[in-house]
């Protein structure tokens, strides 16, 4: 079963910026985390911001004072590496094109493909080719 995800979001320019993540990459989890959690414009770019991840949670960061590393992390908190275990070179990348996103995500293949445009989270399993599925329409 794929883990491993790219999470995208198209701008206005036709730019994407995009980070990977290494676990729970499944439409039916990351999809419906993305869908169910983080489904605006501003909660997409924070995302972006935390660069690449090992997996989504419901909240982006911890409250202050709670425990959360990359070693003991809190229970529904978004695990990210550079934040969490102090990696460099994880900042979100970007891509001139569609086309150009793509390429990259062919490069992890089998991977699950999540990008916010036009207002709505969508996904692909195929890089190969510019065909994408609501995430809301995920079997959950």
């Amino acid at each position: 079963m794929q883990n491993h995800s790219v999470i995208g979001v198209e701008m206005a320019n036709g730019t994407i910026e995009a980070i990977y993540c290494s676990k729970f990459g499944q439409p039916e989890a990351l999809g419906h985390m993305l869908h169910t959690h983080h489904n605006s414009l501003l909660a997409a770019s924070q995302i972006l911001g935390l660069g690449d991840l090992s997996y989504l949670g419901e909240k982006l960061s911890p409250e202050q004072g709670q425990s959360h590393d990359f070693e003991n992390p809190a229970v529904g908190i978004t695990v990210a590496y550079k934040r969490d275990k102090g990696e460099t070179g994880t900042e979100a990348k970007v891509f001139e094109n569609m086309n150009e996103f793509l390429f990259y995500c062919d490069l992890f293949r089998p991977i699950n493909i999540f990008l916010f445009r036009n207002g709505s989270w969508f996904y692909s399993e195929n890089p190969s080719k510019d065909d994408w599925n609501h995430c809301f329409s995920i079997d959950m």
